[in-house]
Parts: C-alpha cells; structure tokens; sequence
C-alpha cells in the first residue's frame, strides 16, 4: 500500500498551543491589560511574567486568574481580565494571531482526506471566533466548541457534543494539555498529545505523541501501519490467507470499530471483505459465520469474548 489511510472519521483539535501560536500575542496583550487595570484600581505593582501568563493558555481564564491573582477580590480580578481581553482583541484585529508552523496544511490535509475536523477550546466564544477567522481556521474546521457554546460546562463536554454532531466514536483528540487528555478518556477517544505546544512540564499518559502539527497526520496513521502489521502475520496477501478473524472484547473495548478498520485496510488492499456483527457458536463464543469457499468476501466477525463474561 502507498500510504496508509487515516482510520478516523473525525480528529478533534485543542485550539492555543495546538493549533494557534498563543506566544505572539496574548503575554504582550496580558502585561498591556494588567498594566491599564493596575492602574485603574490604585495598585502599585509589575505584572506577572510571561511564564505565568503562557501558564494560563489552555485553562478556562476565570480559573486560570484565580489562581494567579489570588491576593485579588474578584472584582478586581473581573476588572484585570476584562482589561487583558480587551488589549487580545485589539492585537487579534491587527492581525498578530498566527498559527504554529504546520498548522493549516494539516488541517487541509486531513480535510481533503474526508476527515471532519473539530475544535474544543477553553475560551470564550468572542475569542474563539476572532482568533479563527483572522487565521483562516473557520474555513477548514467542521465544527466548533467552546465554554460558551449551547449545554457545555467542561471540555469533556465539548467533546460529546462534537462526537454526536459528527454521529462517529471513531475520533482522536489532539492537544497539548492535560485537560485535552481527560476530555478525551471521559468518551474512550484515544489522545494525541503534542508535544511542542505549552504543557510546561505536565507529565501525563497519552496514546501517541506528535512533536509538531506537521507529524500528527503520520502519527494517525499509525493505527492503519499497526493493523496492516497484524494482517500480514495473520498471512492475507499470501497463498494461504484465511477467510476470515474473529474480533472479540468486553462491551464498549472498541471491537466494533476494529472490525470496521480492519475491513477497511483489506479493501484497500483489495481484498473483498465484509463485517459481521453478533456471531456467536455453541459456547458463545464469537465464531465465523458458515461458508468462507474461495471467491467470497473474507469475514470479520464481531461478538463477545466469553472469557471476559462479556
């Protein structure tokens, strides 16, 4: 095969430090505002340094203040956030947002690959629109969620809304956060976690790691290389290759969608192949269906394990 196909039928993106190069803008937007509402409220002190502000990317801002102005009553600190937004938006519609190296190609490659491409950010939804649209990124992302979007509250959330929007599980999140991680395990999405973005030294479990928005594309494919490995040894595309596999597994361990992506790379390989939901024998345990003579379609049969008790 001469390149392997992408085995998801969405990826679902993080947005600053994943897609969006937050560094050009938000640490000068942030002193300007801070400076501007210090001011306003008789405070005589410097801002906090660009590390604390980077430290915020990714967290919901009222959260993210909190902690680093926790010497503040809240409305001052409503006041510091309302002054930092303001000087963001002023950069934004001058055009100082700008996407990380890579960022835009991936989103078309995966695009004309038939992908659907979803966002799930942290952010208000004046942010969320003025930073795609001066990018480019609502022309090339499906859909688009945010902590203001209709029934959201968390980011797991978005990531359910965009899973039923798009009507698949077979979906993948790409981030940079812990948060983009336990998004994605709360609906048994695998996580890619990319590592360039602003993470500050999170140490947490992830599926795969990209080093850049250029290497996610790659490293999706990896499942279709993985798989493809497993058929070889299972002997298709010799002689003697066998007419059918038997995918087993406790209810919701994905079994289905193996099923599924497994009959896609023998297509792709040309062989005729058709999925088979529900087969059970005697014991019931999952069993190919009767038949399997040359010429018909090999048979990847789906059912439960037994010895699971599934």
């Amino acid at each position: 095969m001469a390149r392997e196909p992408i085995l998801f039928d969405a990826v679902l993106f993080d947005l600053d430090g994943t897609l969006v190069a937050t560094e050009r803008y938000w640490p000068a937007a942030a002193r300007a505002g801070a400076r501007r509402a210090f001011a306003e409220l008789g405070l005589e002190r410097e801002p906090p340094s660009d590390a604390d502000w980077m430290g915020m990317v990714g967290l919901p801002l009222d959260e993210a203040f909190a902690r680093v102005f926790a010497d503040l009553g809240a409305e001052a600190r409503a006041r510091v956030l309302e002054r930092c937004r303001e000087e963001e938006h002023r950069l934004l519609d001058r055009g100082c947002a700008a996407p990380l190296p890579g960022a835009l190609e991936l989103l078309r490659d995966l695009r004309a690959a038939g992908v659907r491409l979803g966002i799930a950010s942290n952010c208000s939804a004046e942010y969320l629109q003025a930073v795609t649209a001066s990018l480019g990124l609502d022309a090339l992302v499906h859909e688009m969620r945010c902590l203001h979007s209709p029934g959201v509250e968390t980011k797991a959330d978005m990531v359910a809304d965009l899973l039923a929007t798009f009507g698949t599980r077979r979906a993948v999140m790409v981030g940079d956060r812990e948060s983009d991680m336990l998004a994605a395990r709360a609906h048994g999405v695998p996580h890619v976690h990319l590592a360039c973005g602003y993470a500050s030294g999170e140490r947490f479990a992830c599926d795969a790691v990209a080093r850049d928005p250029g290497a996610v594309a790659d490293v999706l494919r990896g499942r279709a290389r993985a798989l493809g490995a497993v058929l070889d040894r299972l002997g298709f595309g010799g002689p003697r290759a066998p007419r059918g596999v038997v995918v087993t597994g406790a209810p919701g361990s994905g079994k289905s969608l193996l099923a599924r992506d497994l009959v896609e790379l023998l297509a792709a390989a040309g062989v005729a192949a058709q999925r088979v939901e529900g087969v059970e024998g005697a014991d019931g345990a999952a069993a190919l269906p009767p038949g399997g003579r040359p010429g018909e379609p090999v048979s990847v049969a789906v059912g439960r394990d037994p010895a699971r008790g599934a």
